[in-house]
């Protein structure tokens, strides 16, 4: 009974899928479509039943005995009964939170297919090679930078870096705050901390050097690298989880665009472009 009543509730989830919906996943093949019994002029076959009994009882269909077998194709009857009511009552059509059912369980089963796929080692060494900019740890630099806001301490510093002093003793010496963290950084955050016409000047410099005076919107920039990291490949070894899991992120939204595609190429879509339109 209360098996029974587990699967009544499984075919209840079924159910709010509509028969079209779960055949059009199920069947793939015409030669699968061996009828085991009709509910209502709706087949049951032998390929649901050979799902169900994989999804149930984790063995094929062919290896159950003949008592489990009936069994089986009284629990499919039941869950074709209640997805006819599902379909009678139009609940996909009318419950929004069905509506997202129906489109989970669809991606769900198309990347399924994919990600069934095994990926060869060579494969994904060829994705590494094609994709290595992905994995690169990116290039890192750490500047001195400070602004004066004054044309005199402007020129009191210009003086000091034409001693020799280095942006750390200059901005000690005029007790100045740096204007950036002076910690590794990577180039896109120095932009957005920096903006871009004073980030340029920055990355531009080598090692060790001091940029000349830069008029900016807080003042007069002067900065300095003190430390650079170059970009580094890691080995295919040393990230290859990683690969995998961006080969198997990538496959699943290209599996996901191209059935997209397909059905929109396949189906009649008329969109009304006024009402469609963003007012």
């Amino acid at each position: 009974m209360i098996a029974r009543l587990i699967f009544t509730l499984i075919g209840l989830w079924i159910s709010i899928l509509g028969t079209d919906f779960f055949q059009k996943l199920t069947f793939n093949n015409v030669n699968d479509r061996e009828v085991l019994a009709w509910v209502n002029q709706k087949p049951i076959t032998v390929a649901q039943a050979e799902i169900g009994s994989i999804y149930l009882f984790g063995q094929s269909y062919s290896d159950m005995s003949d008592r489990e077998r009936n069994s089986l194709v009284q629990v499919l009857i039941d869950e074709e009964l209640l997805i006819q009511r599902g379909e009678l009552l139009k609940i996909p059509s009318r419950d929004i939170g069905v509506r997202k059912s129906l489109v989970s369980a669809s991606i769900r089963d198309i990347i399924g297919e994919f990600e069934a796929i095994p990926v060869s080692e060579e494969t994904l060494r060829d994705f590494f090679h094609e994709h290595s900019s992905i994995f690169e740890t990116p290039k890192r630099i750490a500047l001195d930078v400070i602004v004066l806001t004054k044309e005199a301490s402007a020129q009191h510093a210009q003086s000091l870096i034409a001693r020799g002093l280095g942006l750390s003793e200059v901005a000690e010496t005029l007790r100045l705050d740096f204007v950036i963290p002076q910690d590794l950084q990577t180039v896109p955050i120095i932009h957005r901390q920096l903006g871009a016409k004073i980030a340029s000047t920055a990355v531009k410099l080598q090692e060790g050097e001091i940029s000349p005076p830069v008029r900016g919107s807080e003042g007069i920039y002067y900065m300095q690298i003190t430390a650079f990291e170059d970009t580094i490949l890691p080995s295919f070894d040393d990230v290859r989880q990683s690969v995998k899991q961006e080969y198997k992120r990538r496959g699943r939204n290209l599996a996901l665009r191209k059935t997209l595609d397909a059905l929109a190429n396949e189906a009649d879509i008329d969109i009304d472009i006024t009402l469609a339109s963003h007012k």
